[in-house]
């Protein structure tokens, strides 16, 4: 799952001339696509759970 809040976070990045890659943190793309996006809070907020729920279940195996 974290890999496709990723991914889906890149690709729409990439549609809009955001600047994304590996030296770009999730945490700050998806801020730099709260703006332009006009993103609803709970569509921020998913993403914010998967990476969220990712990292917990990284951590636990």
């Amino acid at each position: 799952m974290h890999h496709l809040g990723e991914a889906l976070a890149q690709n729409i990045a990439a549609r809009v001339g955001v600047e994304y890659g590996k030296h770009v943190k999730q945490i700050n793309l998806l801020n730099d696509l709260k703006s332009p996006l006009k993103l609803a809070d709970n569509v921020k907020d998913a993403f914010y759970t998967i990476g969220k729920l990712s990292n917990v279940a990284n951590h636990e195996f």
